[in-house]
């Protein structure tokens, strides 16, 4: 899979849909969407704040 490129100073527009499988009762303390940023290091930055799902969202 190729990696896309992205560019300082540009913006960008991110979005997820994600569903909890019927299965599961809950996921504690919920979820969030996070960036994983690789370059000479590995950073993170936090795109949501947490979300609590029930089963089914």
């Amino acid at each position: 899979m190729k990696q896309p490129k992205l560019t300082a100073g540009k913006t960008y527009n991110v979005s997820a849909w994600v569903k909890l499988s019927d299965d599961n009762a809950a996921v504690s303390p919920g979820i969030k969407l996070t960036l994983q940023i690789e370059h000479a290091s590995t950073e993170y930055l936090e795109l949501t704040t947490v979300t609590n799902v029930v089963a089914g969202d």
